[in-house]
């Protein structure tokens, strides 16, 4: 298999970490060390005042006083003397195309950040040890807790606003109220599998992206529907989870909710049908079959003819959602 390239893969660095390695270059230089260590890019970050690794070194209580001493100690031990610098170390080229990997497949982002480093080495056992060699402060990131709060931990970072060193790719930062995937249910119906529908969204895009109402509204927001409207504005995919009693809840009065104008549900699916720009997927769950068109209200009737997903229970679900996540994904990062 041919290699990739290096100007290419380092390329996709962001400019952060594209100049710590770059600077950390100058530094072996003048230590006299003979390769481009990975320690020498770690201590070029930790110089700065901020960055995702700053926020993880906070967020899992790493010892910042012990981690730059363990640091300095690991570049006294090698090796020095060198006129000139021999090559970049091998670790850190397979460093950052770990960090390309879990970057592109696990954040769906064409930017390599500081965080992904951690997490690029963290994944690979070769890797892991040797950030675990320069200090044993390492070990207390936890990779799980890491990689599922990852956009929590680097929220606001300043690495958010930086596009890849070749210009390829630019940052993707919405604001907290552009969300591009609304999910459409009825709690009386399929509030349990919603949720996990909606983890494993929020895990592919990150919760910035997604709409759901009980995680997406304020506490205390005083205009419901209000709030409802201003996310289907800025929609592209709107997620219809249809469950067994999808068609025939009713209201206390016995009516079924949605022959009445003003039901949420009705509400949301007919704003999207409306919409030439939001791509309106129904989600069939445990077998359900798409309802018929002479069974919905007048203005739902163009729903019965929308392509629809199917999401089962397990052990189905995992692929169901993996089908789903792809389709999304083309959808709105092609």
């Amino acid at each position: 298999m041919a290699k990739i390239k290096r100007v290419s893969l380092f390329g996709k660095l962001n400019s952060l970490a594209y100049k710590a390695i770059d600077s950390g270059t100058v530094f072996c230089k003048l230590r006299g060390n003979p390769y481009v260590e990975l320690v020498h890019w770690l201590h070029q970050i930790l110089q700065l005042d901020d960055s995702d690794l700053h926020r993880i070194i906070r967020y899992f209580n790493i010892n910042p006083k012990e981690l730059a001493r363990d640091v300095i100690e690991t570049l006294d031990r090698l090796p020095a003397g060198a006129t000139s610098i021999t090559d970049i170390s091998a670790m850190v080229e397979d460093l950052v195309e770990s960090a390309w990997l879990y970057a592109t497949l696990m954040f769906d982002v064409y930017t390599i950040r500081s965080g992904h480093l951690i997490i690029g080495a963290l994944k690979v056992s070769d890797l892991k040890n040797h950030l675990y060699t320069i200090s044993s402060e390492c070990q207390k990131i936890n990779l799980d807790v890491l990689t599922d709060n990852f956009l929590e931990i680097v929220k606001d970072s300043p690495e958010d606003d930086m596009s890849s060193h070749d210009g390829s790719a630019k940052p993707r930062r919405l604001s907290p109220k552009d969300k591009e995937i609304f999910i459409c249910y009825r709690r009386s119906d399929t509030s349990h599998v919603t949720g996990r529908i909606y983890d494993r969204i929020v895990t592919k895009f990150g919760k910035e992206r997604v709409f759901k109402d009980v995680n997406s509204i304020p506490l205390g927001a005083r205009d419901f529907s209000g709030e409802i409207k201003n996310q289907l504005k800025t929609t592209r995919a709107l997620l219809v989870v249809i469950g067994s009693q999808w068609l025939t809840s009713v209201d206390e009065a016995g009516r079924r909710r949605l022959d009445k104008p003003d039901d949420f549900v009705r509400l949301e699916i007919e704003f999207g049908l409306s919409n030439n720009n939001i791509q309106v997927l129904p989600l069939l769950i445990d077998g359900i079959q798409m309802p018929e068109a002479k069974a919905l209200p007048r203005t739902l009737k163009p729903l019965s003819k929308c392509q629809a997903a199917k999401v089962r229970g397990d052990p189905e679900f995992e692929w169901d959602i993996e089908l789903l996540l792809r389709h999304l994904s083309n959808y709105l990062d092609p």
